[in-house]
């Protein structure tokens, strides 16, 4: 959660200077400045609630079916 908590404003910049349409590119400094300016630090943080839960969910199936998989490869039969 806190790798996360940390990566998505990063990635918010990303794709708004991905997505700009001006002729010259914009700096991660000045993203960053117009994303505070439409809506505060915590539009830095849209979209943070879904990711978290999907995280959630994927690591319920990922590990279980992890040690699944390495036990049928391994041969144990517990």
């Amino acid at each position: 959660m806190v790798s996360w908590a940390v990566s998505i404003p990063q990635d918010m910049i990303k794709t708004r200077q991905q997505t700009h349409l001006g002729e010259t590119p914009l700096s991660m400094r000045e993203t960053y400045h117009h994303i505070v300016r439409e809506g505060g630090n915590r539009k830095m943080f849209r979209g943070m609630h879904p990711i978290l839960l999907r995280g959630y969910v994927v690591n319920v199936v990922t590990l279980p079916l992890f040690d699944a998989i390495n036990d049928l490869l391994r041969g144990d039969d517990e």
